[in-house]
C-alpha cells in the first residue's frame, strides 16, 4: 500500500513509480480452491505497480492476483504459462494488453474494473474433465471498458469470453470447447467479432450457443461473424448460433443487425425471452436466401408460443462485407507424387479475391506463408515439400479491401516416396585376367539415391556399398537406398587384383531395391 503506483503515458510507455519489468517468477507454491483461490505468485494488495515483459510460469496458484482498489494497474507484454490460473485483477481502470496466457489448468482469468483489455492471447487453458469458468471475463466501471483484438482459442471453459459494461470489438473466439462462446451482460456492445469452429456443449436453453445469454438490452450487436460452430450432443436444445435470454434486440430497436450467422450446427438463433418481445434482427445473412429455410433455422414464437418473435426481414442476400471474413473451411491435404495437394471450400463472401497458404512443421504453428501472392481458386499444390516431413497447413481468405481472414481448419500430410528402381551393367563381360571391369549403376525415382549396394555372388549378401563410386569385386545385383526428394547416381568402378583372379562377369547384374530409411 505504501509503494508508488506505476505511471504510464497514453501510449502505454512507463514513466515512473513501482514496476516489475523483465522478471521471471516460477514454481511458486500456492493453493487453488475453485474460483475463490487468492494465492498468487505475484500478489498485489491495495497498490498498482506495473508489470511489463514478465514471465510467470509453473505456479500452483494464480500467476498474478491483484486487488488494487481505486488505482489503475497496468499489465503489459507478460506471459502466464502453465499456472493454475493466469491472472485475476480487480482494479479501477486496469489495463491488460499484449499478454499471453497458455496452459493454465483452470479457466478463471478475470479483470474487474477494466479500462482496456486488448491484444491478448489466451490459448489451451482449462481442464477437459471439468468445463467450468471463463477463459476471460471482463467487467467495466461506470465507463465502458474496451475489450478488443484478443484471441481465445483451444480453451476448455464454460464461457470463452464473458463481458459486462464493455465494448467488445474485433476479438477472435475459435476452436474452443465451451457452453457459451460470447456472453454479454448489461451495457455491452459487440461489434466485428469472429466466433467460429467452437465445439459447444448442450446444457440448457440458456446455454449451448456461440453467443448466449445476452442478459439485458445491448446497445449494439452488429457486424459479427458467427460460423462453423458445432454441437457435441444430439439433444442440444439451444442450438449453436445465437441464444438470447432477455430483450437483446431492443423492442423495435434494431440494435441487432448486419451479422453473418450461418453454417452452425443446430438452430442458428433461439429466442429465450418472453412472448411480449418482438425482436427485429434486420440485414443479417443466414446462409440462404429462402425465407422458408431461414424460418427452419430459427426457434422463436412460431415454435413455442411462450417465446418472443425473431423478425429477420429484411435479410441480407449475401454475407455482410463489413463483418469479419469467415475463415475458409473444409481444408484437406493429400500427398501425391512429389507434392502435396490442398483443397478447401470457396468462401461465400462476394468480395474475396483469393487465398493465402501457410505451412508449419508443428501443429498449430508457427505458420510461415507459402504463397507470395494470393491464389485465385480454392486449391494449391505444394511442390516444395520434402520427403518424410509432416507438414501442417492453413489457408486464409483475402478480400478486395485487403482484409485477411483468420486461419482455416488445419490439415496435415507427409510425402512418402516409393522405392527406387535400380539398373546395373558391366563392361566387358568376359576376358583374360588381369582384367578391368567397369560396373555402372544407375537408378530412377522421385527421391535422392544416397548409396549403391552390390551383391557379387547372388547369395543375398550385399558385399559392397558405395556413396557414388569405388573399388569392388564383381557385381551381379544392385540396390539403391532412397532419401529425400531428388535422384543422384554415380558409376562404380572395379579393378581386378594382380593375382590373376578371373571374374566371371558373363551375367548382366540385376537390380534390386533394399528400401529406404525415414527422413
Amino acid at each position: 500500500d505504501s509503494s508508488a503506483d506505476a505511471i504510464f503515458d497514453a501510449s502505454g510507455q512507463y514513466q515512473a513509480g513501482c514496476i516489475l519489468q523483465d522478471c521471471v517468477v516460477e514454481f511458486a507454491s500456492g493453493v487453488w480452491a475453485g474460483n475463490v483461490g487468492s494465492s498468487g505468485a505475484v500478489q498485489v494488495i491495495n497498490s498498482a505497480p506495473g508489470l511489463d515483459a514478465c514471465a510467470i510460469r509453473d505456479c500452483a496458484g494464480y500467476g498474478l492476483y491483484a486487488t488494487s482498489g481505486m488505482s489503475a494497474m497496468w499489465v503489459r507484454r507478460c506471459s502466464f504459462l502453465r499456472n493454475a490460473v493466469g491472472f485475476y485483477i480487480s482494479s479501477s481502470g486496469a489495463v491488460v494488453e499484449d499478454c499471453r496466457v497458455q496452459g493454465s489448468r483452470h479457466s478463471y482469468n478475470g479483470v474487474v474494473g477494466a479500462q482496456r483489455v486488448t491484444g491478448n492471447t489466451l490459448e489451451d487453458n482449462g481442464d477437459p474433465s471439468s468445463i467450468v469458468g471463463a477463459a476471460l471475463y471482463v467487467t467495466g466501471t461506470s465507463t465502458q471498458a474496451v475489450v478488443s483484438r484478443n484471441v481465445l482459442r483451444f480453451n476448455r471453459a464454460y464461457t470463452a469470453l464473458a463481458a459486462t459494461g464493455c465494448r467488445v470489438e474485433g476479438n477472435v473466439i475459435v476452436d474452443n470447447q465451451i457452453s457459451r462462446g460470447l456472453e454479454l451482460g448489461n451495457r455491452c456492445q459487440s461489434v466485428r467479432n469472429l466466433i467460429a469452429r467452437n465445439q459447444v456443449d448442450a446444457h440448457s436453453e440458456f446455454d449451448s450457443a456461440a453467443v448466449a445469454r445476452m442478459d439485458g438490452p445491448a446497445s449494439e450487436f452488429s457486424r459479427n461473424t458467427i460460423v462453423q460452430n458445432t454441437t457435441r450432443s444430439a439433444s442440444d436444445t439451444g442450438g449453436v448460433g445465437i441464444a438470447g435470454e432477455s430483450n437483446w434486440g431492443g423492442v423495435g430497436g434494431g440494435a441487432f443487425r448486419d451479422n453473418n450467422i450461418w453454417g452452425n450446427g443446430g438452430r442458428q438463433a433461439r429466442a429465450i425471452f418472453g412472448a411480449q418481445y418482438l425482436v427485429p434482427v434486420p440485414n443479417c445473412y443466414w446462409g440462404t436466401t429462402d425465407p422458408a429455410t431461414i424460418d427452419a433455422l430459427l426457434f422463436d414464437y412460431y415454435d413455442d408460443a411462450t417465446k418472443g418473435e425473431i423478425r429477420y426481414s429484411p435479410f441480407a442476400l449475401s454475407p455482410v462485407e463489413t463483418a469479419p471474413l469467415s475463415p475458409p473451411s473444409g481444408l484437406v491435404a493429400a500427398a501425391g507424387s512429389g507434392s502435396i495437394d490442398l483443397s478447401w471450400n470457396a468462401n461465400r463472401e462476394l468480395d474475396v479475391i483469393g487465398y493465402l497458404v501457410y505451412r508449419a512443421t508443428t501443429s498449430h504453428g508457427p505458420y510461415q506463408r507459402l504463397t507470395a501472392q494470393t491464389v485465385p481458386s480454392p486449391s494449391f499444390r505444394d511442390a516444395t515439400a520434402g520427403q518424410g516431413i509432416a507438414y501442417f497447413y492453413v489457408v486464409t481468405a483475402f478480400d478486395s479491401s485487403s482484409e485477411e481472414s483468420y486461419w482455416s481448419n488445419e490439415a496435415t500430410a507427409r510425402l512418402v516416396g516409393t522405392p527406387p528402381t535400380a539398373t546395373a551393367s558391366a563392361s566387358p563381360t568376359s576376358g583374360a585376367a588381369p582384367l578391368v571391369v567397369q560396373f555402372s549403376g544407375s537408378g530412377t525415382d522421385d527421391g535422392t539415391i544416397v548409396r549403391y549396394e552390390w551383391d557379387w555372388t547372388s547369395d543375398g549378401t550385399w558385399d559392397f556399398a558405395s556413396q557414388g563410386s569405388g573399388n569392388a569385386a564383381i557385381g551381379v545385383a544392385l540396390s539403391c537406398i532412397l532419401r529425400r526428394s531428388k535422384l543422384r547416381c554415380a558409376p562404380l568402378q572395379w579393378r581386378a587384383p594382380s593375382s590373376g583372379a578371373r571374374p566371371t562377369g558373363r551375367r548382366t547384374p540385376t537390380a534390386r531395391s533394399s528400401g529406404f530409411p525415414p527422413g
